[in-house]
C-alpha cells in the first residue's frame, strides 16, 4: 500500500507492506469500474477499520525531513476508500 502526498508544505512517500486489514467485511461498495480493462477500481464505505503493519517513510513537512520505518497501527471510522486493483487473473460474471 502507498500514500503519497507530494503537494503544499507536505510532501511525504509512505509505503506499508504485508500489513494486516480488519473492517473490509462491514464496507458498502456503492462503485465498482474497469472490469474490461487491466485496472479495476472500488469505490466504498467503510464503517470503521484498522491497519496494522510495517512502514516506511520518507519526505518534508515544511523545511522538516521526515524519514524512518517500523510498524503502524491506523484507525479509521467513516472512511470513504478508492481502491485500485491491477486484475491479474480472469473474472467469470454469471
Amino acid at each position: 500500500m502507498k500514500i503519497e502526498q507530494v503537494s503544499g508544505p507536505v510532501n511525504i512517500l509512505a509505503n506499508l507492506k504485508n500489513v494486516e486489514i480488519d473492517g473490509f467485511s462491514k464496507a458498502k461498495i456503492y462503485e465498482i469500474s474497469g472490469f474490461d480493462k487491466n485496472l479495476m477500481t472500488l469505490k466504498m464505505k467503510v464503517p470503521s477499520s484498522t491497519i496494522v503493519g510495517p512502514y516506511t517513510i520518507d519526505g518534508y513537512i515544511l523545511i522538516l525531513p521526515v524519514k524512518g520505518n517500523g510498524k503502524i497501527k491506523m484507525n479509521f471510522s467513516k472512511a470513504f476508500n478508492l481502491i485500485k486493483m491491477l486484475k491479474k487473473f480472469n473474472f467469470l460474471i454469471l
